[in-house]
């Protein structure tokens, strides 16, 4: 739980191309934007140290790491939200409104003017880098008391672990600007302080005697889940783990804490009506297609029977005329030659009847 280097996880976040990004939009090179959050990631968390000086103030500072404005995430995103100068400014808003709950506006103005004078950056720049630094800072710590599933108690001992990582960044401005006569003074009292505090204080419940979860607990299981006001991605670090942490239930919760964490079998999902009407539509259609198929295969049936008789010799023989309607050629030449016999006995050969006037002169 106490081996998690915020500095370096602060320092991480700031690659080369988030750099190149914040160089275009802020107007300064990124090995000046470099040295000032390399400065202004340890102040921030030497702040957190010396605010950390009793139970209470742990609590305090548990609820400002787990608030909307702290984005466990942001380490990943921050690339994305400086692509813009509508993020910039939204992950610039966070950090302040995040270092304003742990600090004086007043400390945290002589912090970046220290960082400004010693790495020759204005002013201005210098505040508004600090702020992106300590958006980043609170994500790394939120990030880390979510995968540990941490609670006030283990505060004390994480930020002690910080002590030997920060020590060499801390400046006499710095002591002086947070309270203390020098950074000797600072370095005599807030590490031990910070070690005693975390061998007293219970890493249980973040509401003592109770049984409600821990506020790290809370926000594992989906209480702090969403989007802050600023448009950053607060909440759990990952969907996976904030559904397994919420089937987990708390040491002693009561049973209806332990009812609403069970989960929820989904409702079956109607089909709508609209997919009724165009299963309907394909039904009919298929009928349709079955039913010309079928009309076309009986054709083809019929025809191939008939091939398959005419090639056996089995067709049904023709059937001749009756005698009645074709005249045999025996009848007819009786006919004709009865028809001639009674011409010549009518009236003679038809040569004579046609010349007359040769029979005369005979």
């Amino acid at each position: 739980m106490n081996d998690a280097d915020l500095v370096a996880a602060a320092h991480a976040a700031f690659n080369p191309y988030v750099l190149e990004q914040l160089s275009s939009r802020i107007g300064l090179p990124p090995d000046a934007i470099r040295l000032v959050v390399e400065r202004a990631a340890p102040a921030i968390v030497l702040t957190m140290m010396a605010r950390t000086d009793s139970a209470e103030s742990a609590q305090r500072l548990l609820l400002v790491l787990m608030s909307t404005e702290s984005n466990a995430r942001i380490a990943a995103q921050l690339a994305g939200l400086t692509a813009s100068s509508h993020g910039l400014k939204a992950v610039e808003h966070s950090g302040h409104a995040l270092a304003m709950r742990i600090a004086e506006s007043r400390e945290i103005a002589m912090i970046s003017d220290h960082i400004a004078a010693t790495t020759s950056v204005p002013p201005q720049a210098a505040h508004a880098l600090t702020d992106v630094a300590s958006a980043v800072v609170f994500g790394a710590a939120k990030h880390h008391m979510l995968l540990e599933q941490g609670s006030a108690g283990d505060l004390p001992g994480l930020l002690a672990y910080q002590w030997p990582i920060a020590a060499p960044w801390l400046a006499e401005a710095y002591a002086k600007a947070l309270g203390f006569e020098s950074s000797a003074a600072f370095a005599d009292s807030v590490p031990q302080r910070l070690v005693e505090l975390a061998a007293a204080m219970p890493r249980v419940s973040a509401t003592a005697g109770n049984g409600a979860p821990s506020y790290a607990e809370a926000a594992w299981s989906g209480g702090y889940s969403g989007v802050g006001p600023n448009g950053l991605a607060g909440g759990a670090a990952s969907a996976s783990a904030s559904a397994s942490a919420a089937a987990r239930p708390a040491p002693g919760a009561p049973a209806q804490l332990l009812k609403l964490g069970e989960p929820v079998a989904p409702r079956p999902r109607r089909v709508p009506v609209w997919a009724w009407g165009i299963l309907a539509v394909i039904v009919l259609l298929i009928g349709v297609i079955l039913y010309g198929y079928r009309q076309r295969t009986g054709t083809d049936e019929g025809t191939a029977q008939v091939t398959r008789s005419a090639a056996s010799g089995t067709l049904p023989p023709a059937t001749p005329a009756s005698d009645a309607s074709v005249p045999s050629a025996a009848q007819a030449s009786s006919d004709a030659a009865s028809a001639s016999d009674a011409a010549a006995s009518a009236g003679g050969s038809p040569a004579s009847n046609a010349n007359p006037a040769s029979a005369a002169s005979q």
